[in-house]
């Protein structure tokens, strides 16, 4: 389920608006560790520097991964939080 909810917010947007090639980019890409990191604290300090909020608005090779990096964060928090309002309402209607 979240792999699915993953491809539909990579390819929506992307036909929506006539761009699919970037979904494709997106989906097939490398990893960004590859060839810099080799121990799992270097693969996530390398994940951090590219989702830094600098590299969505400079023309750098991590601008693509950052905007989606940013959007799954927030779009979990929000989720989070839409949750554990739904749970505290349907207790209060359910008491």
């Amino acid at each position: 389920m979240v792999a699915h909810a993953a491809g539909d917010v990579l390819l929506v947007p992307s036909y929506f608006f006539h761009q699919p090639e970037f979904a494709w980019k997106a989906l097939s890409a490398r990893p960004i560790w590859e060839g810099v990191a080799l121990t799992f604290s270097e693969r996530l300090l390398s994940i951090f520097t590219a989702m830094a909020p600098q590299n969505m608005f400079a023309d750098s090779p991590f601008q693509g991964f950052a905007m989606i990096a940013w959007v799954f964060l927030l779009s979990g928090v929000l989720t989070i939080f839409a949750f554990i309002n739904l749970a505290r309402v349907s207790r209060s209607n359910g008491a």
